[in-house]
This record gives C-alpha cells, structure tokens and sequence, in this order.
C-alpha cells in the first residue's frame, strides 16, 4: 500500500464546499498510522515534502493526529497555487 493515494488528496475547501481559486493548501487523509511523538511525525512530514515537492516549492507541511483514531491527516501548503493545482490532479 501507497504511503498515501490520490483519492485521499484534495485542495482545501471554503466554508461554502466550493474549492478555492487561489487555494495553496492541500489536505491529505488517509495516511498510516504513527506513534503521537514528534518523532514520528518529523519523519512523516519529511516523506511528505520529499513526496509533494515534484509539483512545486513548498511552504510548509503540518502534520496532526487525530486524537480518537490516532489517524495522522497533513496540510501541503504550497507557495502558488498552481502547484496544490498540480498535486490533486
């Protein structure tokens, strides 16, 4: 299995569900289970990045656990638009 899958990548999403025309972020679900240290999720953000940076210079990326599943989600924030464009297409 795929560290993550394109099904589970998309851009961010306004308040109305519409997608945002400039959005730079993009929101990744779906990923393996990790141990809640930082550890863990240094190393997850850093196979992101490397994963990601094929579509274009990155921000940052922001890893969390979602505390009752202890499933991890990230936010790709990219530095244009056309290049979160490039990474959920």
């Amino acid at each position: 299995m795929a560290l993550f899958e394109r099904k589970n990548i998309r851009e961010k999403k306004n308040n109305l569900n519409k997608t945002q025309v400039d959005s730079k972020s993009v929101f990744v679900k779906g990923l393996p289970t990790i141990d809640d240290t930082e550890e863990a999720k240094e190393m997850l953000k850093l196979k992101l990045q490397a994963k990601f940076e094929e579509c274009g210079e990155i921000d940052s990326v922001v890893v969390k656990i979602h505390l009752s599943k202890k499933k991890p989600f990230a936010f790709i924030n990219f530095k244009t638009a056309e290049s979160a464009k490039l990474a959920v297409q």
